[in-house]
């Protein structure tokens, strides 16, 4: 007496791979060779909160597959080159119940160039920086303790370009303000202005140098989240 084998589960597809049935109309099927070009459109349901460090795409069709490198994937409107370094994180005993102003240096490259034309000509550039818990932004009146931001040298991508200085922003460049975050933490969400006619280009390196004030009780110094007027990380 046979036994019926056991029913396999089909096995379950991988959340970033789709599978695609191609019914032929009329006859008509997928030709090999270099003069036929197919275009298809998929949607995808959503980003990663980063471009990924490996980030390729590959179709496999019929025992064929792209290579590598022929199907790279698109960069994401984020900051790249992003970087927090604090100057010092260390705290005695004794002043474990107080509060301590620390400066701190973001970096970050814009991946488009913010620029401060829109909307209002010189008022339009933003950036959001938003602090983790236990930490709050120095601020007197609302204002920021320290904005220091410099361009860093940078050689732009266009032909023939001459390669640019490193640039410190004039006081009256940015303006600075201290508010509280989106989930209600007091002085935990900062806004840089670009308040000038100096805009942060694409593909530039950019240092911030800010205060953060230490909570009572802090344990750890975690990354900040910065938003701009191109992009997230």
């Amino acid at each position: 007496m046979l036994k019926p084998k056991p029913k396999k589960d089909k096995p379950k597809p991988y959340p970033d791979t789709a599978t695609m049935h191609v019914v032929p109309t009329g006859g008509a099927y997928i030709q090999a060779g270099a003069s036929s070009l197919y275009a298809f459109r998929i949607d995808i349901k959503s980003n990663p909160a980063s471009t990924p460090l490996f980030n390729y795409w590959t179709i496999e069709y019929q025992g064929e597959s792209t290579q590598i490198e022929d199907m790279k994937g698109f960069t994401l409107r984020t900051f790249t080159e992003t970087s927090i370094k604090p100057v010092s994180t260390a705290r005695n005993h004794a002043s474990v119940s107080d509060k301590r102003d620390i400066p701190i240096r973001l970096k970050f490259r814009p991946y488009k160039t913010i620029t401060p034309h829109l909307p209002v000509a010189n008022s339009g550039g933003v950036i959001a920086v938003t602090a983790p818990t236990d930490f709050e932004f120095a601020q007197s009146g609302g204002a920021c303790t320290r904005i220091i931001i410099k361009a860093l040298k940078w050689l732009p991508p266009d032909h023939g370009a001459v390669e640019q200085p490193e640039l410190t922003w004039l006081s009256n460049d940015a303006r600075c303000v201290v508010q509280n975050s989106a989930d209600g933490r007091a002085n935990a969400a900062l806004l840089v202005y670009l308040n000038s006619d100096r805009g942060m280009d694409s593909g530039r390196d950019f240092e911030v140098y800010l205060d953060v004030a230490l909570v009572p009780g802090f344990q750890t110094f975690r990354k900040l989240a910065i938003r701009g007027g191109c992009g997230a990380v």
